[in-house]
């Protein structure tokens, strides 16, 4: 039972970490008060005394996040399996309870338990399984003496106790809706001006109504439960009402509202029926939470104290209440299920269907009294339906009863029948047929016998004739593939002197023209077929000449090839391609550079639409004109035409900087193209002068690597000098721009709430 009801207390932050007449101990949470006795100046003893308060946890320097993990841990998902929760922050004036439970004024970090515990419903929404479905709505009421104001509605007009249960509830689909809801209740509270920073007149309740339904027929029931986070008026002592600008009357009501709800305490813990229903007739707080603030609850405190020697009085106020809460003794729920009535409505509806289903086949099944007496007309038109269904006219044959039924049955057995007897008769007339026709035949056998003697001699001498005329065109035939295979033997041999020629003759043969730009791609084809000839024509030196006798130094061959004036113009051919590639480069990177300027325009763009949108649903409700199209604000569509045009110059960007890409990587094939060539070159001229194969081809890579420039495609930043840092501020998220815009809307509804109280004072006085 100590999971159902746990006790905190929150230390109001300083910069001391010991203090005077306070003891904390973290680990077991006790806090340690000295004795106000003893500090009275009339005071003779020497020795200090200390009252002892348990605590659940002592949050000091505490995070907002720690606060609410410890607090709410497990809270949630009981709420959902149908136990009813509450969450109260009380404690002394100015000590951080608004700052607890909401924490709206600063960023989305410092958020309280309120705005935490909405986004995490939500989420524990979207894991739920798909035959559940989970609503959730909000309230939030405010009450100030003896009636309450609902928050969520913008006239604030006062309700009586009695009415106090009827306030509005609004659905909850997305955590903006729950910000929206939280932003709002906390503007329209009523709060002390003029102080050093807004301080609550009043307890506000804030309160989550969850339905848990089950869409499954076979279990229609669904399970409702509440939650209440309290955020209560401070209490005080009258010393201290030129400190937070309150007057006695403010300071007492909340000290009547803390000095009931501990009386409540008190009379649930005797468990008398009677008692505690007059104790919820008293305190319009109580009334409204309708039993959900009571021992079968899961309940959770939030003390807030200030450990200055001043304050000790009032801490002293606040601890004391605190132990009142931890004796309260707890007790299990009896887990109460309402109807479902979606569901149930849809189960009665299939059990409907069923029945009405049931009930026709027994009343086909059982309806045997047109049996015997069935209209005339009937049978006969059952009888041509038969005609048709055979026919193949119709597809079906409806019937109304058992008698339709069996008198279609005794139709079809009468049909077959008939049908059995012809096809006896016809197969007795086809065997008759059968044996007519093998006598006819065996009488046309005989007849042909005779001729066929006659026949066979003329066939025999057809037959030589032919095979004779076959012998003489194989002749032939043997005699002219021998005469053309010499006429190949011969044309071999000459195509292999030819061949032999050309290979002599590509030896001596250099390509000195540089490839131009347009023709790039068939060049460097041309080359490689080059180089292959190349080497064939080394292979067939090797075997036709001899092997010199002393080889040269492949520094000795690279110096002579280098010093050639051809191997020179390749040279200057490659670094002018280096010119063209370095230019093409930067350019490329320039149309980078403006490509991304416009995509970050265009999110900018996007995130102005969305502010737009969010400002024009905070400020007035959608319209809609003739035609059922949403009617857009001023600000909206001047966001949206700069997006459409954002859109249509990051589309035209897009394919300048694709043909600047294109454009630089035909340069970029062409370099590879002049170091294939300038390679085959060199293995030329070592097979022509020194009838050996180059010794290493990559001596060309490294002499023209000094004029090679890097451009690198993939990462073109990497190549560029580093740019200046950035001196503008970049745009905040839209999350971020949202929560702004809801703390905008609290400031505006509070001047809103100051002016409309200044306007009636002065109404009063004027009357």
């Amino acid at each position: 039972m100590s999971f159902k009801k746990r006790v905190f207390f929150r230390i109001f932050p300083t910069e001391k970490t010991e203090f005077e007449h306070i003891k904390l101990d973290s680990k077991t949470g006790t806090i340690y008060v000295r004795h106000l006795q003893e500090l009275s100046k009339n005071n003779i003893k020497t020795d200090r005394s200390y009252w002892k308060f348990e605590t659940d946890g002592i949050f000091y320097n505490s995070t907002q996040e720690t606060v609410y993990n410890d607090v709410t841990a497990g809270v949630l998902e009981e709420v959902i399996n149908g136990n009813n929760a509450v969450i109260a922050s009380f404690g002394q004036t100015g000590s951080g309870k608004t700052f607890t439970i909401s924490g709206l004024h600063i960023t989305e970090n410092e958020f309280g338990i309120l705005p935490r515990i909405a986004k995490d419903f939500l989420a524990l929404r979207k894991s739920m399984p798909n035959n559940i479905k989970l609503g959730i709505d909000m309230s939030y009421v405010e009450f100030y003496n003896t009636f309450a104001i609902d928050l969520l509605k913008p006239d604030l007009i006062t309700i009586e106790i009695s009415k106090c249960r009827e306030v509005r509830k609004v659905q909850i689909s997305n955590e903006f809706e729950a910000l929206k809801c939280i932003f709002l209740g906390e503007a329209r509270k009523n709060f002390k001006q003029g102080c050093r920073y807004l301080s609550n007149l009043a307890t506000n309740v804030a309160t989550f109504h969850i339905t848990k339904k089950d869409m499954d027929l076979t279990n229609p029931v669904k399970i409702c439960s509440r939650l209440h986070i309290i955020d209560m008026a401070g209490n005080d002592t009258c010393g201290n009402m030129k400190l937070f600008c309150k007057n006695p009357k403010e300071i007492g009501l909340a000290n009547v509202t803390k000095s009931q709800l501990e009386q409540f305490i008190l009379c649930l813990s005797t468990n008398i029926s009677k008692n505690i229903r007059v104790k919820q007739r008293i305190n319009s707080l109580i009334y409204y939470l309708n039993g959900d603030f009571a021992s079968e609850s899961i309940l959770r405190f939030i003390g807030h104290i200030k450990a200055k020697n001043e304050d000790l009085l009032i801490t002293l106020s606040m601890l004391r209440f605190g132990n009142i809460l931890k004796g309260l003794k707890m007790k299990r729920k009896v887990m109460q299920f309402e109807l479902n009535e979606e569901v149930e409505l849809q189960y009665l509806r299939n059990k409907l269907q069923s029945i009405e289903k049931d009930q026709h086949l027994n009343s086909v099944l059982l309806n045997r009294d047109l049996v015997t007496g069935m209209n005339p007309e009937r049978i006969k038109h059952l009888h041509n339906l038969i005609q048709d269904y055979l026919a193949g006219n119709v597809q079906e044959i409806p019937l109304m009863n058992v008698a339709d039924a069996g008198l279609v049955l005794e139709n079809i057995r009468t049909l077959c029948k008939g049908l059995e007897n012809e096809i006896k008769a016809l197969q007795i007339e086809n065997q008759g047929l059968v044996a007519h026709q093998q006598s006819e035949v065996t009488l046309k056998q005989k007849s042909s016998k005779s001729s066929s003697h006659s026949t066979i001699g003329k066939l025999s001498r057809r037959s030589s004739k032919a095979r004779s005329k076959e012998s003489i065109t194989k002749e032939n035939k043997q005699s002219g593939s021998n005469i053309a295979e010499k006429q190949k033997l011969n044309e071999t041999g000459e195509l292999s002197i030819a061949s032999s020629q050309k290979r002599k003759k590509s030896v001596t043969k250099s390509s000195t023209s540089g490839m131009n730009k347009a023709t790039n791609r068939k060049k460097s084809s041309n080359t490689s077929v080059e180089k292959r000839d190349s080497k064939s024509s080394v292979k067939s030196l090797d075997v036709q000449m001899p092997i010199p006798e002393m080889i040269p130094e492949k520094q000795d061959m690279w110096r002579r090839f280098a010093s050639s004036s051809h191997y020179k113009e390749r040279v200057e051919e490659y670094k002018q391609n280096e010119q063209e590639i370095k230019s093409h480069f930067s350019s490329y990177v320039h149309e980078i550079k403006k490509l991304q300027k416009i995509k970050d325009d265009n999110d900018k763009h996007i995130n102005d639409l969305l502010l737009a949108q969010t400002y024009r649903k905070f400020n007035s409700k959608d319209e809609f004109d003739e035609q059922g199209l949403l009617v857009l604000s001023y600000a909206e569509k001047e966001c949206k035409e700069r997006l459409d045009e954002t859109r249509e110059m990051l589309v035209d960007q897009q394919e300048i900087t694709l043909t600047a890409q294109e454009a630089l990587k035909a340069y970029l094939d062409n370099r590879q193209n002049i170091i294939k060539s300038a390679e085959s070159e060199f293995d030329q001229f070592c097979a022509e002068n020194y009838q050996v194969p180059s010794v290493d081809i990559q001596l060309v890579q490294n002499d023209l690597n000094p004029y090679t420039f890097d451009a690198n495609i993939e990462d073109p930043d990497s190549v560029l000098e580093k740019e200046e840092e950035l001196t503008f501020i970049p745009e905040p998220p839209a999350k971020t721009q949202i929560i702004r815009n809801l703390q905008t809307l609290l400031q505006r509804e509070q001047r809103a709430r100051i002016k409309a109280i200044n306007r009636k004072k002065q109404e009063w006085r004027n009357v």
